[in-house]
């Protein structure tokens, strides 16, 4: 008699994670937290509900991972400006354009609006979130105090309360950009905003 195979045990894997989380991600920065449903992802991501519990957990799960790959791919590329040797006002330029005018992306910054939504966030983004917060402000008031040092930045305004200072003003361009603010309204309002902290104008006029 002939011996049947025996069927190998464990659960098919009949869908890309990476897949999921790029739409994923791209689908929470466009939409928004508040407009972007969890069956809307499995929807564009091609993945059955089930599928997608089993790989992140749950909705937590995924938003975690999402803000995760954000952070990696789009966050420590824009702090790399700041521990370079840019002047300060160039550095905060590229910054700014950044979360107005981008070729690959959408306008704003997702991490804003994760902020503005956090009654829609598991404990575990809460958590992500505040961790990446802290270490946003870490950035500019390490950025603010070396060039203070260096005198062209003005030490007027001791370093913990410019980096939250900057850093909320950022915010609050990235939410009017994703809203669709057009970006030489915006840049004229930042120009504006950090004249207390720069001899030059941001963007010269």
């Amino acid at each position: 008699m002939k011996e049947i195979p025996k069927r190998k045990v464990g659960r098919p894997r009949t869908h890309d994670r990476n897949k999921t989380l790029r739409i994923a991600v791209e689908s929470y920065w466009r939409e928004g937290v508040h407009g972007m449903s969890l069956n809307e992802v499995c929807r564009r991501a091609g993945v059955s509900k089930p599928s997608l519990y089993r790989d992140f957990e749950g909705e937590d799960g995924l938003m975690t991972a999402v803000l995760d790959r954000y952070m990696q791919e789009v966050l420590k590329p824009a702090w790399e400006l700041l521990e370079s040797n840019l002047a300060p006002t160039a550095a905060m330029r590229l910054y700014a354009e950044g979360l107005m005018v981008r070729e690959d992306a959408p306008p704003g910054c997702l991490m804003a609006e994760m902020m503005i939504n956090g009654d829609q966030l598991g404990p575990g983004t809460h958590a992500l979130l505040r961790e990446h917060m802290k270490e946003h402000v870490r950035r500019f008031e390490k950025w603010v105090q070396r060039w203070q040092e260096q005198g062209m930045v003005i030490d007027e305004v001791p370093p913990p309360i410019a980096a939250r200072h900057i850093a909320s003003l950022l915010v609050s361009l990235a939410l009017q950009a994703h809203r669709g603010g057009r970006p030489e309204r915006l840049r004229q309002h930042l120009s504006l905003s950090l004249r207390c902290y720069f001899e030059e104008p941001l963007y010269p006029y």
